[in-house]
């Protein structure tokens, strides 16, 4: 009886615990290539990076002003190959990817005068189009 009682107890107790939080997330910024040339998205992926982290000089793709800033399509823009690459290679390992958009226009000429240096998160779904999607609106002026 003792006995039965103790495991009833101890019963409760575990369903009245509190559910573990959720592990913390690991991001990391690294690079598209290792020295050698090679990949180290395995590497990444077998380290169990969630985010890897990556930053683009906006006025590198965008040195002129686009006709159609919306479209990532548009001729003046000159995106950078690695960062098409990281997003292949980051959604076929289940990474995402953050960007951190560097240098964006201000003033007279940006779609948005106060825009400033903003932060691009983007999540890599398992198909992966194209980061320049998730480019923030205001960089694009």
């Amino acid at each position: 009886m003792v006995v039965a009682s103790l495991l009833a107890s101890l019963v409760a107790l575990l369903a009245a615990a509190p559910a573990p939080a959720p592990a913390a997330e690991k991001a990391l910024w690294g690079p598209t290539a290792l020295p050698d040339g090679s990949s180290p998205f395995a590497l990444y992926q077998q380290l169990g990076i969630d985010t890897l982290q990556l930053s683009m000089r906006w006025a590198d793709v965008a040195a002129t002003r686009p006709a159609a800033p919306a479209d990532p399509a548009d001729a003046a823009y000159r995106w950078p190959a690695e960062i098409d690459v990281a997003a292949i290679e980051a959604a076929r390992r289940g990474i995402r990817l953050s960007l951190l958009v560097a240098r964006t226009r201000r003033g007279p000429t940006a779609s948005a005068p106060s825009c400033g240096d903003r932060i691009a998160r983007r999540t890599s779904p398992t198909s992966s189009p194209p980061p320049r999607a998730a480019i923030p609106r205001c960089a694009a002026g």
